[in-house]
């Protein structure tokens, strides 16, 4: 199975005269310029998406949102707990385990947990998992192995392997 990580795209500060909660964060509009370009450059490699599942939190649905549109991907859209930053990893690893039918799996979910989700499941750390940052580990369900594949990095719209 092909197993991107996707962290959301930059959002507004903590709080605002009008949003004074996190969970009601949105995407600057810089942010979504930058998501923007982040799918377009990476379209090719999640073409074969099967399914997309976010953190529940609003910048993580419109980065989704945003990921989907730009590869046509129509399927639904699910929200899980599991990816919220206060959550464990492990039933997280558990869910990814479930999920295992799947030829590909996007998730769209926050920092630090997706920097810790890769060096959980790889051994490898990365040095920043930015915003717009997209992880790719491939799975061999059959062995239950995870192998890192590649990080994109938004800042230098480049992947490093």
């Amino acid at each position: 199975m092909k197993l991107f990580l996707a962290r959301h795209a930059d959002a507004i500060q903590y709080t605002t005269d009008t949003v004074t909660n996190d969970e009601l964060r949105f995407l600057t509009s810089g942010g979504r310029i930058k998501e923007n370009e982040t799918a377009d450059f990476l379209k090719e490699y999640l073409t074969d998406i099967s399914i997309i599942l976010t953190s529940p939190l609003i910048r993580t649905v419109q980065t989704a949102e945003i990921i989907a549109s730009k590869i046509n991907y129509t399927g639904e859209i699910s929200l899980v707990n599991e990816l919220k930053f206060e959550t464990p990893l492990s039933p997280l690893i558990d869910l990814i385990k479930t999920m295992s039918n799947y030829s590909s799996l996007l998730m769209v979910g926050h920092e630090p947990k997706l920097g810790n989700l890769v060096k959980a499941l790889t051994s490898i750390s990365l040095p920043s998992f930015s915003k717009s940052g997209v992880c790719y580990i491939d799975y061999n369900t059959d062995k239950d192995i995870f192998h890192f594949g590649w990080y994109f990095d938004p800042k230098k719209m480049m992947i490093i392997d």
